[in-house]
Protein backbone atom coordinates (compact mmCIF):
# COMPACT_ATOMS: atom_id res chain seq x y z
CA UNK A 1 0.00 0.00 0.00
CA UNK A 2 2.63 2.89 1.44
CA UNK A 3 6.11 2.25 1.32
CA UNK A 4 7.97 3.35 4.02
CA UNK A 5 10.64 4.31 1.57
CA UNK A 6 10.99 7.98 0.69
CA UNK A 7 10.63 8.36 -3.39
CA UNK A 8 10.83 12.80 -2.94
CA UNK A 9 13.70 14.17 -1.72
CA UNK A 10 13.85 16.70 1.31
CA UNK A 11 13.87 19.27 -0.79
CA UNK A 12 10.74 18.01 -2.86
CA UNK A 13 9.26 17.82 0.37
CA UNK A 14 10.16 21.21 1.90
CA UNK A 15 9.22 23.00 -1.49
CA UNK A 16 5.55 21.32 -1.77
CA UNK A 17 4.93 21.55 2.08
CA UNK A 18 5.57 25.58 1.17
CA UNK A 19 3.18 25.39 -2.24
CA UNK A 20 0.33 24.22 0.31
CA UNK A 21 1.28 27.13 3.04
CA UNK A 22 1.06 29.36 0.34
CA UNK A 23 -2.28 27.67 -1.04
CA UNK A 24 -3.91 27.58 2.48
CA UNK A 25 -3.31 31.23 3.12
CA UNK A 26 -3.83 32.47 -0.03
CA UNK A 27 -7.55 30.60 0.01
CA UNK A 28 -8.14 31.41 3.64
CA UNK A 29 -7.87 35.14 2.71
CA UNK A 30 -9.57 35.01 -0.22
CA UNK A 31 -6.22 36.65 -2.12
CA UNK A 32 -7.15 34.91 -5.82
CA UNK A 33 -4.20 36.89 -7.54
CA UNK A 34 -2.02 34.41 -5.23
CA UNK A 35 -3.96 31.38 -5.33
CA UNK A 36 -4.71 31.54 -9.28
CA UNK A 37 -0.50 31.05 -9.33
CA UNK A 38 -0.35 27.72 -7.18
CA UNK A 39 -2.59 26.30 -10.09
CA UNK A 40 -1.12 25.35 -13.41
CA UNK A 41 -3.12 26.43 -16.64
CA UNK A 42 -4.29 23.27 -17.11
CA UNK A 43 -4.96 22.17 -13.42
CA UNK A 44 -7.91 20.01 -12.28
CA UNK A 45 -9.64 20.16 -9.27
CA UNK A 46 -12.25 18.08 -7.73
CA UNK A 47 -14.34 19.67 -5.21
CA UNK A 48 -15.60 17.10 -2.78
CA UNK A 49 -19.25 16.54 -4.31
CA UNK A 50 -16.75 14.95 -7.06
CA UNK A 51 -17.30 17.83 -9.33
CA UNK A 52 -14.27 18.76 -11.87
CA UNK A 53 -13.06 22.03 -12.41
CA UNK A 54 -10.58 21.50 -15.32
CA UNK A 55 -8.73 24.77 -15.58
CA UNK A 56 -7.28 27.52 -13.96
CA UNK A 57 -10.08 29.76 -14.51
CA UNK A 58 -12.46 27.36 -13.76
CA UNK A 59 -11.05 26.33 -10.25
CA UNK A 60 -10.71 30.52 -9.75
CA UNK A 61 -14.32 30.41 -10.34
CA UNK A 62 -14.93 27.66 -7.87
CA UNK A 63 -12.81 29.27 -5.03
CA UNK A 64 -14.58 32.57 -5.89
CA UNK A 65 -18.23 31.24 -5.47
CA UNK A 66 -16.33 29.26 -2.32
CA UNK A 67 -15.02 32.21 -0.33
CA UNK A 68 -18.15 34.32 -1.30
CA UNK A 69 -20.38 32.58 1.62
CA UNK A 70 -20.80 34.49 4.09
CA UNK A 71 -19.63 31.32 6.74
CA UNK A 72 -16.07 30.66 4.86
CA UNK A 73 -14.65 34.50 6.49
CA UNK A 74 -12.95 32.83 9.28
CA UNK A 75 -12.01 29.41 8.16
CA UNK A 76 -8.30 27.91 8.58
CA UNK A 77 -7.34 24.95 5.95
CA UNK A 78 -4.74 22.83 7.65
CA UNK A 79 -2.84 20.11 5.24
CA UNK A 80 -0.56 17.58 6.79
CA UNK A 81 0.48 14.05 7.18
CA UNK A 82 1.95 13.94 3.08
CA UNK A 83 2.70 11.19 1.28
CA UNK A 84 4.97 12.10 -1.22
CA UNK A 85 5.82 9.63 -4.21
CA UNK A 86 8.63 11.13 -7.09
CA UNK A 87 7.49 9.93 -10.43
CA UNK A 88 9.88 12.27 -13.08
CA UNK A 89 8.81 15.64 -12.70
CA UNK A 90 5.72 14.86 -10.47
CA UNK A 91 5.08 13.92 -6.95
CA UNK A 92 1.71 12.50 -6.42
CA UNK A 93 0.61 13.43 -2.91
CA UNK A 94 -1.86 11.54 -0.51
CA UNK A 95 -2.77 13.74 2.48
CA UNK A 96 -5.47 14.75 5.27
CA UNK A 97 -6.69 18.32 5.64
CA UNK A 98 -9.04 19.80 7.98
CA UNK A 99 -11.43 23.05 8.03
CA UNK A 100 -11.74 24.94 11.54
CA UNK A 101 -13.69 28.54 12.01
CA UNK A 102 -13.58 30.78 14.93
CA UNK A 103 -16.55 32.57 14.50
CA UNK A 104 -16.34 36.11 16.18
CA UNK A 105 -20.32 37.19 16.99
CA UNK A 106 -20.42 34.48 18.61
CA UNK A 107 -17.11 33.11 19.74
CA UNK A 108 -18.46 29.40 18.35
CA UNK A 109 -15.09 27.65 17.68
CA UNK A 110 -15.81 24.61 15.35
CA UNK A 111 -14.40 21.65 13.43
CA UNK A 112 -16.47 22.58 10.36
CA UNK A 113 -14.43 19.29 8.08
CA UNK A 114 -12.08 16.63 7.64
CA UNK A 115 -10.97 14.85 4.96
CA UNK A 116 -8.20 13.86 2.53
CA UNK A 117 -7.24 14.55 -0.96
CA UNK A 118 -5.23 12.56 -3.64
CA UNK A 119 -2.80 15.30 -5.47
CA UNK A 120 -0.41 16.03 -8.23
CA UNK A 121 2.40 18.41 -7.83
CA UNK A 122 4.05 19.18 -11.34
CA UNK A 123 7.81 21.11 -10.87
CA UNK A 124 8.30 22.80 -14.17
CA UNK A 125 10.23 26.40 -15.20
CA UNK A 126 11.78 25.85 -11.65
CA UNK A 127 9.05 25.81 -9.54
CA UNK A 128 6.04 23.06 -8.07
CA UNK A 129 2.97 23.97 -8.96
CA UNK A 130 -0.42 22.12 -8.52
CA UNK A 131 -1.37 20.35 -11.19
CA UNK A 132 -4.34 18.13 -9.74
CA UNK A 133 -6.00 18.28 -6.58
CA UNK A 134 -9.14 16.01 -5.75
CA UNK A 135 -11.11 16.12 -2.27
CA UNK A 136 -12.88 13.84 -0.36
CA UNK A 137 -14.63 14.24 3.10
CA UNK A 138 -13.17 11.64 5.65
CA UNK A 139 -16.38 10.43 7.26
CA UNK A 140 -17.30 6.78 9.07
CA UNK A 141 -19.08 5.12 6.09
CA UNK A 142 -16.48 6.32 3.22
CA UNK A 143 -12.89 6.93 4.48
CA UNK A 144 -10.56 4.68 2.23
CA UNK A 145 -10.52 1.97 4.78
CA UNK A 146 -8.14 -1.46 4.32
CA UNK A 147 -9.31 -3.27 7.36
CA UNK A 148 -11.31 -5.74 5.50
CA UNK A 149 -8.61 -6.36 3.22
CA UNK A 150 -5.69 -7.00 5.64
CA UNK A 151 -3.90 -9.65 5.99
Amino acid sequence: MYSLQATASPQDRSDIEHLLAVYAWALDTADFNTLKDVFWPDAILQDTQGIEHKGRDAVMGYFKDLTSHPDFRGRQHHIDKLLLERVGDECRCRAYWMVSRWDADTGQRQLDFIGHSNDVYLFADGVWRIRERRLFYWRSNDCPWIGANAG
